[in-house]
């Protein structure tokens, strides 16, 4: 069931990553390339927790492998937007 409850927040939690990586681009020296480039890295991650999550959505019931145990384990992804 985490598989499955994982999966439903992060299709309905994607759209965070768009305005996080845009405001942690304006960090940068230059604001206004970064919030650009932070919308492209936000959207780019945005439709892959979208994918990632509708995958594990849709699997739930059949388990990993045994020698991993989340598909954002190699992705160097957090399991979550908002961590």
């Amino acid at each position: 069931m985490e598989k499955f409850g994982r999966g439903l927040v992060n299709v309905a939690t994607c759209w965070i990553e768009l305005p996080k990586r845009m405001a942690a681009g304006g960090y940068e020296d230059n604001p206004w390339t970064g919030i650009g480039g932070g919308f492209l890295r936000g959207a780019s991650l945005t439709l892959l927790r979208l994918g990632v999550g509708a995958y594990e959505t849709l699997t739930f019931p059949v388990g990993y492998p045994n020698h991993y145990a989340s598909p954002y384990e190699g992705m160097e992804m957090p399991d979550y937007a908002w961590e």
